[in-house]
């Protein structure tokens, strides 16, 4: 009879501590790997998109030669809503169950941190003479814009089930894909880092895996739109790649601005921000 109880009380210990464990970050059981729950993982991509428009509004400021473009940066760097406050909040309190996660967190403050601090500083150099930047603060700034969207990239393959997030989630990644393609070549103009052409044609790709993961998940919805900005984006990348290439003349960035605005555009339309 004793070790009929005993018995029942482990089984019983065991069936509680499995229940805790399902209702740690959404039902996720023993043995499966750490991932983000879905509100926090909406919140990481909507944070990727936000610092990939930013990251797009530096290199938009040297292209354009437009002032407007870098007060754009410099509000971004502000938070003056408290949206982006909010977001680290919701990422902050779900990564602090993995001790990878915020590991990996960490490495995003500091990357981030980093863009920042080069980004402020190529802009007061660009607008103190003239409009005219310093090719090594570029050349500085593209290589931390190119650090922070490898730390997303890598916690988003790791702690992200793109088999789980919902659909308005998705297709806000399939944005960050697109956003991520067009900085890519922006920053290849102003620097001629061919590793920026490799960035931009593993963006394009990774778009077209993750559309046709989402049309297989939400059957009844359109990303047509997406598709078609990414056809646009891509068609005028390569032609002016071809003018650089068989020319020998600088790529004209001016086919690509108005796609980018449109890029924007449909990205507002899934965020918050």
């Amino acid at each position: 009879m004793k070790n009929i109880i005993s018995g029942c009380f482990i089984l019983t210990i065991f069936l509680i501590g499995g229940v805790f464990a399902e209702d740690t970050n959404d039902n996720q059981t023993i043995g499966e790997p750490w991932m983000l729950n879905n509100e926090s993982a909406h919140a990481m991509v909507e944070l990727y998109a936000a610092d990939l428009r930013m990251i797009e509004d530096g290199f938009g400021s040297l292209i354009l030669k437009d002032a407007s473009e870098v007060e754009d940066f410099m509000i971004a760097t502000q938070d003056p809503d408290g949206k982006i406050d909010a977001l680290l909040d919701t990422i902050d309190a779900a990564v602090n169950e993995s001790e990878e996660a915020t590991a990996e967190w960490a490495t995003l403050y500091s990357a981030y941190d980093a863009l920042n601090a080069s980004g402020l500083q190529m802009l007061s150099t660009f607008e103190a003479h003239n409009l005219t930047p310093a090719e090594d603060e570029v050349v500085e700034y593209k290589d931390a814009a190119v650090d922070l969207i490898r730390v997303f990239d890598n916690i988003i393959a790791r702690f992200i089930d793109k088999n789980a997030i919902g659909e308005d989630s998705f297709r806000l990644l399939l944005y960050t894909h697109l956003l991520g393609a067009v900085n890519a070549q922006e920053g290849y103009v102003l620097t001629a880092d061919p590793a920026l052409i490799d960035l931009y044609t593993e963006k394009m790709s990774a778009f077209d895996t993750d559309a046709a993961l989402f049309e297989s998940r939400f059957a009844e919805s359109s990303i047509e739109d997406i598709r078609e900005l990414k056809q646009k984006a891509d068609g005028v990348v390569q032609e002016s790649m071809t003018n650089m290439t068989e020319n020998g003349s600088e790529a004209d960035m001016s086919a690509l601005i108005p796609v980018v605005i449109e890029i924007m555009d449909g990205y507002k339309e899934t965020t918050t921000l």
